[in-house]
Order: C-alpha cells, then structure tokens, then sequence
C-alpha cells in the first residue's frame, strides 16, 4: 500500500461519545455466535473420516443434522446482515493507496478510549463465568488508546445439550470525528490490530475462540451514527482458534495482526466518523476454558513488537473524486 509517510497524530486521545445502539449489539452478538457455530460445525465435518476419504458418500442422520444447521446459518447470515449502507474497499482501492501514497502523506491521529462496553454471558444451565474487561494502567504499555485488555473463565458442566458449545460475547466500542472533507471524493483508512492471548486452562469436550474486529463508518455524523453502517473492510479478525485440539493443555499463547483498511465516501463540508467493536467470543462445551487477552491498535507497518510512537494510532487521508476517476480510466485504457 505503498510508503509511510507520517504527519504528527493530533493530540488527546478521547473516550468515545457516540452512543452505540441495541439493535447494533445485538445483532453483532448475532453474527458472532453465528460465526462461531460455523466454526465448530466446519471442524466437525472435517474430522468425520467417511468425507475425507469420499465427500459424496451417504452420510448420516448426524453428518446430516450438521448439513442441515450449516445452511441455516449461512442463510441467516445474509439475513442479519447490519447494513443500512455498503462501505467497502473496492479492488481500485490498493491501486489508489499505492499510487497517492507519493503525491502526499497520510494524517496520523489518536485512536480514542475504548469505553465500558458489553457483555452476554450463557443463561444455560449448568454455565458459569465471564469475560472480565481489565482496567488500564497508564504507565503500562496496554495502556494505550485504541487497547483492550481481558480476562476470561468460563464452564460448561454438560448437563443439557453436552456436546453444543454456549457462548459467551463481549466488546468495546469506540469512534472518531475525522476533520469535515475537504471535497466530494473517499476517504482511506489503514491500521493494523494485534490481538494477543494466553489459554491458561483448556479442558472441554469442544470449544472456539474468537477476537473480532468490527468497523463502521458514516460520511456524515450529522445524518448517520457509524455503528449502524457496517463497513467491510480487508483484514479484521485477529484470531480464530478450535479449542478441541488444545483440550487437556495448559499455558498455550496465540497471536496475531493483520492489516486493516478500508474506504468511505465522502461529501464536501460533511464531518465523516469511523466506529470500532472489538470484541472476543468464547464458545465452551463440557468444560472450562480460563485465560487471558489483548487488543492493540497500531499503525500500518508496525512490527510485531510495535514501538511505542506506532501504538493508539490510525491513519487516513482524503481523495478526489477526480482523481480516482483519472486513475480508473488509466487502469481501463491499459487493458
């Protein structure tokens, strides 16, 4: 996406004020568990020896049973889809990064507090536990903006549907007030999330774990709130773990940071604004899973070990509409 050219972010990380509504949680928490489910049942097809060694062999009530929720989800998918408008990156977008890259640099700004947030726990019987959000201690290095830092422990005894795993769902959300567009045109975002976790304990029947990146934005804070306008952007979940295989270990540490970005268009002297879920779903099935975890934003190009001048930060920058224009018709007059 071409080089980093940073200017200084603007002072004051914030907490952030706009409100999230319930309609967005709980759909979010929808497509969670939804996701999840899906997870679990791709594993569970996968480890059913007759379709590895012939996909179209008979199957059985069971295998069938497992067909059948598949399709369901997926239809239910589309269905809960939280979308009162697309923002997407388009496959020109790469293209325009690379190139706009060096006629001018990006803006640098602080990422805000991740508030209080939410939680959804299992009303199963025979479930207990929670996703604990942990305070921040400013001198320590989470205690960045843009940081979310967690604790979970959370049982399933198995006394009614022993072999289904219960969910347990949690997130902060945060959003900025980007500066009013300078013209008709997109504006361009990019960042990178590192999500850290250490399993202490993982002894289930099945399980699977999940940090998730939600992102939203409106042109116009004016006339849309963000969190009700999903952006789908490249990148977003850090991490994504069956715990089957780590049933019966201790002390086990994923990790990962992928790129995110994206676009939203924009109108001339309209304040546009972006809107950040991150979130962790735990699904356990007769058992207990206990550990702990971490999110962190930092900036495109940021190590693994990010140094901290590259932590709390996001970058974006505005683009004509002109321009975009003049780039998609040399792209078609070069095919």
């Amino acid at each position: 996406m071409g080089g980093r050219q940073k200017q200084a972010p603007t002072p004051g990380p914030a907490s952030s004020s706009i409100p999230v509504p319930e309609d967005a949680v709980r759909q979010l928490i929808e497509a969670q568990r939804a996701e999840a489910e899906l997870s679990v049942i791709a594993a569970q097809l996968r480890g059913i020896p007759e379709l590895k060694r012939e996909p179209d062999a008979p199957i059985s009530d069971y295998v069938d049973g497992l067909l059948k929720r598949r399709a369901e989800l997926l239809k239910g998918r589309k269905a809960t889809a939280m979308l009162k408008r697309e923002v997407r990156p388009r496959p020109l977008d790469s293209l325009v990064l690379s190139v706009a890259a060096h006629f001018g640099p990006w803006t640098t700004v602080w990422m805000p507090y991740f508030g209080p947030g939410w939680e959804r726990t299992p009303r199963t019987a025979g479930t207990s536990g929670r996703i604990s959000r942990e305070d921040f201690d400013p001198k320590e290095s989470f205690g960045f903006p843009g940081s979310i830092r967690y604790s979970f422990l959370a049982t399933d005894s198995g006394e009614v549907d022993p072999h289904k795993p219960k969910y347990w769902v949690t997130a902060s959300a945060a959003s900025i007030n980007l500066p009013e567009a300078p013209f008709d045109g997109e504006l361009y975002f990019r960042f990178r999330v590192c999500g850290l976790t250490d399993f202490w304990r993982v002894d289930d029947y099945s399980g699977y774990y999940s940090q998730f990146v939600w992102i939203g934005g409106t042109p116009d804070i004016v006339t849309d709130n963000p969190f009700l306008v999903t952006a789908e952007v490249v990148g977003l979940n850090p991490l994504q773990v069956d715990l089957g295989p780590l049933s019966g270990t201790s002390n086990q540490s994923v990790s990962g940071l992928p790129s995110v970005w994206g676009s939203l268009p924009v109108m001339k002297g309209k304040t546009p604004a972006l809107a950040f879920q991150y979130g962790v779903s735990l699904g356990v099935a007769s058992g207990t899973v206990q550990g702990s975890g971490a999110f962190y934003t930092v900036l495109e190009g940021a190590s693994p070990e990010p140094a901290p001048q590259d932590q709390g930060k996001i970058e974006y920058k505005f683009e004509p509409d002109w321009w975009i224009k003049a780039i998609q018709d040399r792209v078609k007059a070069a095919l």
